[in-house]
């Protein structure tokens, strides 16, 4: 059971660390950065402090496809 909760954190460091280097690299404009800000912090909202599992699991699918969508644009 405690590899599969730490499992679901990766997304949201994978996530994390691409956001910040893209942040530090300044490749994408203050727009789009606070989008991408947004993002997480709703994923990370519903994936760790929503109650019903519907919200966990879309929190969790926000989260991975943030990551995907971050590694893509590396």
């Amino acid at each position: 059971m405690a590899f599969y909760f730490r499992l679901f954190w990766a997304p949201a460091i994978a996530s994390a660390v691409l956001l910040a280097m893209a942040w530090a690299d300044g490749e994408w404009s203050t727009r789009t950065t606070a989008t991408l800000i947004a993002w997480f912090f709703i994923a990370f909202a519903l994936q760790f402090f929503a109650t019903p599992s519907a919200l966990w699991i879309a929190g969790l699918v926000l989260q991975t496809s943030l990551a995907v969508f971050l590694a893509i644009r590396r």
